[in-house]
């Protein structure tokens, strides 16, 4: 498995252990978007895909985030880990 793979396992572990958020809450939202950007990586690992997903990422969840919880922290530093990676690219 390469790095890629690895860091996308960890973050559906992290998707499964989130699924009960509250529907239409912040974490929910937060979650959803996270959701759907490792779906795009996972379909389509380029270095393109990985830095125009991880844009959207950013840009819709600025609002939902409480730096302060766990859930956000953890997306981003998944969200960290993809940008080291599409730089190395």
């Amino acid at each position: 498995m390469n790095q890629i793979e690895l860091i996308i396992e960890e973050a559906k572990e992290f998707l499964e252990k989130n699924a009960d958020a509250v529907p239409e809450s912040d974490k929910w939202y937060a979650v959803g978007n996270f959701r759907k950007f490792v779906l795009s990586i996972e379909g389509n690992p380029s270095k393109a895909n990985m830095e125009k997903s991880l844009h959207a990422l950013r840009h819709h969840i600025v609002d939902q985030y409480d730096w302060n919880a766990d859930y956000c922290k953890t997306i981003s530093n998944f969200a960290s880990k993809f940008e080291a990676i599409a730089k190395c690219k």
